[in-house]
């Protein structure tokens, strides 16, 4: 697995400075850090912190929230990095060097798995079905007089999803696989910025 950056105690990652730098769109986002709110000189690297936290929170496969669909994935990895939705809305999405940042993480997570995007689509489509089972009511009539859902029909598909789960554990399974082999490509240090969070090399 990628270790450019480590799950701290504190829930937040724990920047690893010196695989960071190798990464031009990476070293962007430490570079422009030049402090803010409890980090006045910068020195801290605080809001570098909380962008990589989400990134990792949000697109990393051993991310906590890896299961959940992407909205809730969405506000549970802002919660966790410490931005806020409007500051999310307003500036994030226009924010050039940020985005650049995700989408260089987004393409070293796919290549160091290439059915990882396969993996996040059956996913999608998993919750999507459990979600529509959810609304099911037999009761339920169409404009003609009849009933909207066929018993039979929603018999099939709950025999079947068993066999979708497993399914997906086999992917996960080729998936871990496949991350696991590109760890020494990408290091595996775990010395972290916050460990000399003052020091420039």
């Amino acid at each position: 697995m990628i270790k450019l950056f480590e799950l701290g105690d504190n829930n937040m990652a724990t920047l690893n400075k010196p695989w960071i730098s190798l990464i031009p769109e990476f070293r962007a986002l430490l570079a422009r850090d030049k402090g803010g709110p409890g980090d006045g000189s910068g020195k801290y690297k605080k809001k570098a912190t909380r962008e990589f936290t989400f990134i990792y929170l949000m697109y990393d496969f051993h991310s906590p929230y890896e299961e959940e669909p992407d909205d809730i994935r969405l506000t549970h990895s802002l919660a966790g990095a410490g931005i806020e939705l409007d500051k999310w809305e307003g500036d994030y999405k226009k924010d050039s060097e940020f985005l650049s940042a995700v989408a260089k993480y987004k393409e070293m997570l796919a290549n160091s798995s290439v059915s990882l995007r396969g993996l996040r689509a059956m996913k999608n489509a998993t919750h999507a079905m459990y979600a529509h089972l959810e609304t099911v009511d037999f009761t339920e009539e169409t404009n003609a007089g009849g009933l909207k859902y066929d018993i039979k029909k929603v018999q099939e598909a709950i025999r079947l999803m068993p066999k979708q789960e497993e399914a997906l554990a086999e992917m996960e399974s080729k998936v871990k696989a496949q991350i696991n082999d590109t760890t020494d490509m990408w290091g595996d240090s775990t010395k972290g910025y916050s460990e000399d969070p003052g020091e420039d090399d």
